[in-house]
């Protein structure tokens, strides 16, 4: 995998924008909108089943008054996280997207299902929020990346992929056989990396 910085100062117009259709990886980064990557999501779960294990041992020797039952429901907080987090992330989340490289930048848009998701989990969290005074509110995943916020770029060219790292997300483009060459020059030139 190679890598590039962006250099501001040289950054011009992507001519012709790019859209196509793909899928996105069910695990990928936080910073890419999934739950985690396996390992990472497995090491948390490790983590909530050893607060739970810790706290039931503290329980045991020192008893109720212990910091032990804090440890047990920070724990389970922990597991439930992880547990709500991929089964929304994972099999909530649909896949199906289309990926935009236009004189603005670089986008993800989700596809119409995945847009009713996110707005019938928007307000969900409302209605909670509502009746509680508690949590947040969902927010929809729409990663987008203006050419100026483009830190670095990299480039997996057995995979056809390319990853923009800058603003609120990094965005990972999937590309096809048939585009990838083109997108790399079109992204090359957006965020500034050409010769």
């Amino acid at each position: 995998m190679s890598s590039q910085k962006a250099v501001p100062a040289i950054k011009k117009k992507v001519d012709s924008p790019f859209k196509w259709k793909g899928e996105v990886p069910r695990f990928s980064r936080f910073r890419e909108g999934g739950p985690g990557r396996p390992l990472s999501l497995l090491i948390l779960a490790i983590i909530g089943l050893l607060l739970i294990l810790g706290g039931n041992s503290l329980m045991e020797s020192k008893g109720i008054t212990s910091s032990g039952p804090a440890l047990i429901l920070f724990g389970f907080c922990v597991l439930g996280f992880v547990m709500i987090w991929v089964f929304i992330k994972t099999l909530l989340r649909k896949r199906d997207v289309t990926f935009i490289v236009d004189s603005k930048g670089v986008a993800i848009r989700p596809s119409p299902q995945q847009r009713k998701l996110d707005k019938w989990l928007f307000w969900a969290s409302m209605f909670q929020f509502w009746m509680t005074w508690r949590g947040g509110i969902w927010t929809p995943w729409v990663p987008v990346t203006r050419w100026k916020e483009v830190r670095r770029v990299e480039y997996d060219d057995e995979a056809r992929e390319i990853l923009v790292r800058g603003g609120e997300w990094d965005i990972r483009l999937m590309c096809t056989a048939e585009n990838y060459e083109a997108v790399r020059e079109a992204v090359k030139i957006g965020a500034g990396l050409c010769e």
